[in-house]
């Protein structure tokens, strides 16, 4: 009996909710400076956005960078300075006239940190503020932190000078998935836990790549901690210049990072997240050519998922049979190469609707 779980942090009988740290909202533009878009339920920090009806690129900004600073998640481009978010309000967001052209139906994932200057765990025994000078956390200045040590959800901004660094998270645990981009040009790294530690293993946001080596001497990726993430060498991935980092980790009934293999078969893999989905990103890792794509619960509202678009293109929502999302996480309903390949390796990570003790069917 689902009843009998046992409790968990986010979720009913709790003060806090899953929509109360991630939610998607739908918007259409309306060709003016100043779009007020509501029903986020809460202040976000990281903003998603992706037209779904336009080949428009992806807009990605958060609180700690600014409101107006816009990265693209297509795209290794440099941040730049436009009037796509111009605020982040108390029930959701601003849009200015830049992605806010008239008819283009959007689609916006709202994720909650800790505000644009929140306190913060550096090393597990110190605290400091964010309104104050840059923030060392023993070999790595932050120039900026922001942290929700309920749903494991963190936005760091800092300075790499050299190589064999740490950067702090925030998360009060180990991380589960991060993901770097260079504010100048650079590709869109991700780190997954089925990794491991001590790696030169990424896989890129920006493209249809597998899995891959770093290149170079040395781990990129060498060791993680309940407060700080270790840098090593970057081979051609990672260099000096100014970084953000978004970090997540799993969160029993609200967050799932793992991975799962294909069968080939529409009648496809179950996958088991411990909450109905709200939203699901998924690659295939073990092998190159196969795009990323993204699911969730407010573009299909029930089963199957069929509305998808790609983090890696700026192409139209494509509208095929997908997954199903279940009560205790979703299950593959297509045998395309790009979600479910026979003996294939796929890495998600997923944010909850609800979590299974008190979730139905759809």
């Amino acid at each position: 009996c689902s009843s009998n779980l046992p409790d968990i942090t986010i979720g009913p009988d709790q003060s806090t909710q899953a929509d109360d740290n991630f939610n998607t909202v739908l918007f259409t533009g309306d060709g003016s400076s100043s779009n007020a878009i509501t029903g986020v339920g809460f202040q976000p920090d990281w903003i998603w956005i992706k037209s779904r009806n336009n080949a428009q690129g992806h807009l990605l900004t958060d609180s700690v960078r600014g409101a107006t600073k816009r990265l693209q998640s297509h795209s290794t481009a440099a941040e730049n300075t436009s009037s796509g978010v111009a605020s982040f309000d108390s029930d959701g967001f601003t849009m200015g006239s830049f992605y806010n052209q008239s008819s283009y139906t959007q689609v916006a994932w709202n994720w909650k940190a800790g505000g644009s200057a929140n306190t913060f765990n550096i090393d597990g025994t110190g605290y400091a503020s964010m309104s104050a000078a840059p923030i060392s956390d023993g070999t790595q200045a932050l120039t900026g932190l922001s942290a929700n040590t309920t749903s494991k959800f963190s936005i760091a901004t800092f300075t790499m000078p050299d190589a064999e660094r740490t950067v702090a998270h925030g998360l009060g645990v180990k991380p589960d998935w991060i993901i770097f981009k260079n504010l100048g040009t650079g590709s869109w790294q991700i780190w997954h836990n089925s990794f491991g530690e001590d790696t030169q293993d990424v896989i890129l946001l920006n493209t249809t790549a597998g899995t891959a080596q770093a290149g170079g001497a040395g781990n990129w990726f060498q060791s993680l901690s309940n407060t700080l993430v270790g840098l090593g060498s970057y081979g051609s991935y990672f260099g000096t210049g100014d970084y953000v980092m978004y970090s997540f980790a799993n969160v029993e009934g609200y967050s799932r990072i793992g991975s799962y293999i294909g069968n080939g078969a529409a009648n496809g893999t179950f996958v088991y997240t411990g909450f109905r989905p709200a939203f699901v990103l998924l690659k295939k890792s073990s092998a190159s050519g196969d795009n990323w794509s993204m699911y969730d619960n407010k573009r299909d509202t029930d089963n199957p998922v069929r509305e998808y678009l790609i983090p890696n293109d700026t192409q139209t929502a494509g509208t095929t049979d997908t997954v199903d999302f279940v009560s205790n996480g979703f299950k593959v309903r297509n045998a395309g190469a790009y979600i479910n390949t026979s003996g294939a390796t796929y890495i998600y990570l997923a944010f909850a609707e609800a979590p299974f003790k008190f979730a139905n069917a759809r």
